[in-house]
């Protein structure tokens, strides 16, 4: 069985549904949910349901913290640059990489260890950074 995340906005949290999968290609794939079809990216399709549900939990952590930090523009400064973003086009950064902590902790997957998970989200190991610093500080 695989899974997915949808973002609720009637009860403003993310959701875990079960999913079939049509077709797969290399990067995408073609899931069938509550009667609908839907294409979604490799990623963004989990073969566990516990697996999918942390990855939620990040992605509320990661919507929390971004709406912490926009002002009443609806705009958010990047930490890196500091260049104001919309808050759509803001991504949150995390100041020590996933990379370093699957690397410190010896783990392929940081879903797989809920207090190195914990510290990998702690807001304090987050900031907000428009989509150029975040992705040029990746490439380093």
């Amino acid at each position: 069985m695989k899974y997915i995340i949808k973002y609720n906005s009637r009860y403003k949290n993310y959701s875990v549904f079960k999913v079939e999968v049509l077709e797969k290609t290399n990067d995408k794939v073609k899931v069938k949910y509550n009667g609908r079809i839907e294409l979604k990216a490799l990623d963004e399709v989990y073969n566990s349901y516990d697996i999918a549900k942390v990855a939620a939990k990040e992605r509320a952590y990661i919507r929390k913290f971004k709406l912490a930090n926009k002002n009443k523009d609806n705009k958010c400064t990047c930490a890196i640059c500091n260049r104001k973003v919309d808050i759509s086009e803001a991504t949150v950064d995390h100041i020590v990489p996933i990379k370093k902590f699957k690397e410190v902790y010896n783990l392929s997957n940081i879903r797989e260890n809920e207090e190195v998970h914990k510290l990998c989200f702690d807001e304090s190991n987050l900031q907000i950074a428009c989509r150029q610093c975040n992705q040029a500080k990746k490439t380093l």
